[in-house]
């Protein structure tokens, strides 16, 4: 029985699908869906939908239970499903996301034409005539019949090329990874279909998106260009480093002049003779206080383009995640629309609906966690458990008492909590002795010293990560436990710490997709990924209830993923929004402050004043 046999025999169909849609203002997610078409990919049978002016409210094209769907980036399929309000796909293969499982670290263009044309498949249409057929869907107010007719013939030539594609990936998969029998085909295809999934599950948190304080965020955009340009007025008064709204690199050389000659002859330069303006060289004259101003302002008023928000027609914050988009298949949402990219003070415009509370839940800790859990290493695994991994390898080493409390000696211990973090992020992504030696300003015999002890403290992990590279070099690739797959080229550089990370973060990214599937299982709205952590939205009368039990489905993923527990902690978030940590909360309320300011003509100037006077 061949891998293809056995998926015939596995469900009553298998259907190629291609959806066509008209998108939301954001770009992410289907506003107008036009048509669906399928293909049996075993009887050849077409079926074509035009739904652009129906409403099935729930009436499914298909009986789904025991039909593979099989779509090109099924993450826009399954947003078509959502908008048209028809149940989505339950078993689902992604040839967009299995290309990548099968060319992972070999092919960076995983998009339809380019795969079909790997395969050597003749495509339907070039990417020219794609985007005529494109501009018609998107540009169009209302279609004739002769419109749709060829709508619908576009979306059949993509259905056909990805049911072509689909029996060439079968077949890939079967000779790649060398699957011999109903045991490698069920495992396999279980893989496949635990992705196709998590595709499922994105569409879902991108048509969610993220409640925001529309009010007071139409104030601050609306509000800010003159706030800012009355800020930049102000402190022009006091040290006069800007021309207009831009900052002057030879205004701030002669401010440098008048502070101190000493210190415009020893500031750093570039290599053309300039004033060197980075963040690192600001910070070696920060005790001065006119640099400290001038630094903090210049730094605050470059945060301060309301980037991070993308407001969708629901009045909501929507960006798509990305999902699987980097190497290690994690999300990598655009940072110019999502609110976790930006700085960290945009953040207090989120806040929940009316009714409902949000919390940010993280795992805690997740690296080390898997690092421990992953190799077996129980005295990383105990390293993990004691709340602080910097201060347990303290201790080991007799620089800390055994007895002595893990979060009195954070503060006791501070410089030497810091070193043992320089140390073990050092191992984790293959830093150097110079590198060490230079952040822990020591000589490189004494930073070469402490790698080696720490590497020996945690000795069976490193022998694990050592084997994997050895796994990687015999068989030309390297899986997640649920096969996502990096596969190492000859043609293609890499680096070696890329490769000793890629389980961790990999792994990682598998245990957040386990998570969010459980949640939405258990109806748990989830807005939004951020790495190792998610945003979630809950009904105030069971927000306990449900926070305890998300918290409880996010261990259980981490069980499920590397057979041990994470812990996580999280942030409360309520009508007051998401209230930040004490710098990020004082430069908040500074901002609006002064945006606040601009209305109020009496007190503007105080209010200016005070930021320059108090700035953090």
């Amino acid at each position: 029985m061949s891998f293809l046999d056995y998926i015939k025999q596995k469900f009553d169909r298998v259907l190629i699908c291609d959806t066509e849609y008209q998108p939301d203002i954001t770009n992410t997610n289907p506003k107008n869906v036009l048509c669906y078409v399928y293909q049996d990919i075993f009887t050849k049978e077409i079926f074509r939908f035009w739904e652009y002016d129906k409403q099935r409210f729930g009436q499914s094209h298909f009986d789904l239970e025991e039909t593979l769907i099989v779509s090109h980036y099924a993450l826009a399929e399954a947003g078509s499903f959502l908008r048209s309000l028809l149940p989505v796909p339950i078993n689902v293969w992604d040839t967009w996301l299995e290309a990548k499982t099968l060319y992972n670290g070999i092919r960076n263009n995983f998009s339809l034409l380019h795969v079909a044309n790997e395969y050597n498949i003749d495509a339907t249409m070039t990417e020219e005539e794609k985007e005529y057929e494109r501009r018609l869907i998107l540009d169009s107010k209302s279609f004739s019949l002769e419109d749709q007719t060829r709508i619908l013939d576009y979306c059949q030539k993509d259905v056909e090329t990805t049911g072509a594609v689909f029996l060439n990936q079968v077949r890939d998969f079967e000779e790649k990874f060398k699957l011999n029998n109903e045991e490698d085909y069920e495992l396999r295809l279980n893989q496949i279909c635990i992705r196709g999934a998590a595709q499922v599950d994105f569409a879902k948190i991108n048509a969610t998106g993220i409640s925001v304080d529309l009010k007071r965020f139409s104030k601050f955009k609306a509000n800010w260009p003159v706030a800012r340009k009355q800020l930049i007025e102000d402190y022009n008064n006091e040290l006069n480093c800007f021309d207009g709204e831009v900052f002057k690199a030879e205004l701030f050389e002669d401010l440098l002049r008048r502070i101190d000659s000493k210190i415009y002859s020893t500031w750093p330069r570039t290599f053309t003779g300039k004033l060197s303006l980075t963040e690192a060289t600001f910070k070696k004259f920060i005790h001065i206080p006119e640099i400290e101003k001038v630094f903090e302002v210049k730094n605050l008023l470059s945060k301060t383009t309301l980037g991070g928000f993308s407001i969708s027609d629901n009045g909501r914050s929507i960006t798509n995640l990305r999902p699987f988009s980097t190497s290690s298949y994690r999300c990598a949402p655009g940072g110019s629309t999502f609110p976790f990219n930006a700085s960290a003070w945009l953040r207090n415009f989120i806040r929940p609906p009316w009714g409902f509370y949000n919390y940010y839940i993280d795992y805690r800790s997740q690296e080390p966690a898997i690092q421990g859990y992953l190799s077996g290493d129980e005295k990383l695994i105990d390293a993990y458990k004691s709340g602080d991994i910097y201060i347990f390898a303290a201790k080991q080493f007799g620089e800390i008492p055994k007895d002595y409390d893990v979060k009195k000696a954070k503060k006791d211990f501070l410089d030497i909590r810091n070193k043992w973090k320089i140390i073990f992020l050092a191992t984790s992504y293959g830093m150097g002795r110079e590198a060490v030696a230079a952040q822990l300003k020591t000589d490189t015999g004494q930073a070469a010293a402490l790698l080696k002890k720490f590497k020996q403290l945690f000795h069976v992990y490193y022998d694990y990560i050592n084997s994997r590279m050895n796994t990687l070099h015999r068989d030309l690739r390297i899986e997640t436990v649920y096969g996502c797959s990096r596969h190492l080229s000859k043609y293609k550089r890499t680096t070696a710490n890329s490769w000793r990370n890629y389980p961790i973060q990999a792994n990682g990214a598998e245990i957040l997709r386990a998570a969010i599937h459980a949640l939405h299982k258990n109806n748990i709205k989830v807005c939004a990924t951020i790495h190792d952590a998610v945003l979630i939205e809950v009904p105030i009368p069971e927000h306990k209830k449900q926070l305890q039990l998300a918290r409880n489905l996010m261990t259980d993923a981490a069980i499920e993923i590397i057979g041990g527990r994470i812990e996580t902690d999280y942030n409360f978030i309520d009508e007051r929004g998401f209230i930040q940590s004490d710098k990020q909360q004082i430069i908040f309320n500074k901002l609006m402050t002064v945006v606040d300011s601009v209305t109020q003509p009496d007190t503007r100037s105080v209010a200016a004043d005070s930021i320059l006077n108090n700035i953090i």
